[in-house]
């Protein structure tokens, strides 16, 4: 007996929880029927709101796609930080943070080794200073030389370029060195990270990176690489 009123108890629950969910679609269609009584004004609304609703889903969507790879390939090689990749805040700039990190091990070098950072961590700051910074800090020695030279002023806006090509050649050397831990063919490695930070900083504005990343979640650290991560995780 008490088996059948516990199961119309829920039917009884079921019933209640559809009808306020069909008052609520009900409000919901009202207040769009409503809107679009407005004409013109009602649809722009309606047209705002599910810009804000689409721009929001595909926002979490996004940063979702970029966590994922950037967290489980620090997460095999053992980084303490590799969470950092979750941070919505600033998230690009943690997520660089960590695919930095991941290749910890190396020095940052570019062009053959003959310019070398030794601390990795601070190309790190010169990217975040270069990114934020280099516009204005260009902007304002242009403005300061052009008082002097005239001419300057007509190459600033090539000037303006180098800080989005100084972050894309930091940008460039944290995928190379990741794909050297995973790729043995480092001219190979050298050629992707080219091409896609290429095409990330002028068509597809960090997605291909991304999902070249994934490609490499099924790969296993060289095993050189790995005797490395066994080293520093003994420290």
């Amino acid at each position: 007996m008490n088996d059948y009123i516990s199961i119309i108890e829920e039917i009884t629950n079921l019933i209640g929880e559809s009808g306020n969910a069909l008052d609520s679609l009900s409000a919901i269609i009202a207040a769009v029927t409503g809107l679009a009584s407005l004409g013109i004004a009602g649809i722009l609304i309606i047209a705002a709101i599910i810009g804000i609703i689409v721009g929001l889903v595909v926002a979490v969507v996004t940063w979702v796609l970029e966590a994922i790879p950037i967290y489980l390939l620090a997460k095999k090689l053992g980084r303490e930080h590799a969470w950092l990749a979750w941070v919505p805040i600033f998230g690009a700039e943690f997520r660089l943070w960590v695919l930095s990190d991941i290749a910890c091990e190396k020095p940052f070098t570019v062009y053959k080794e003959k310019y070398t950072i030794k601390n990795r961590a601070n190309s790190f700051w010169l990217y975040v200073a270069i990114k934020y910074f280099g516009a204005a800090v260009i902007s304002a020695v242009v403005g300061v030389v052009s008082a002097i030279i005239p001419l300057i002023g007509s190459v600033s806006a090539v000037l303006m370029l180098l800080p989005t090509v100084a972050c894309a050649i930091i940008e460039y050397v944290y995928l190379r060195d990741v794909l050297d831990i995973f790729k043995e063919n480092k001219e190979a490695n050298k050629k992707a990270s080219f091409f896609i930070t290429l095409l990330d900083s002028f068509v597809t504005l960090g997605f291909a990176r991304i999902f070249y990343l994934f490609t490499l979640l099924k790969c296993s650290p060289l095993p050189s690489n790995v005797e490395i991560v066994i080293e520093e995780a003994t420290k």
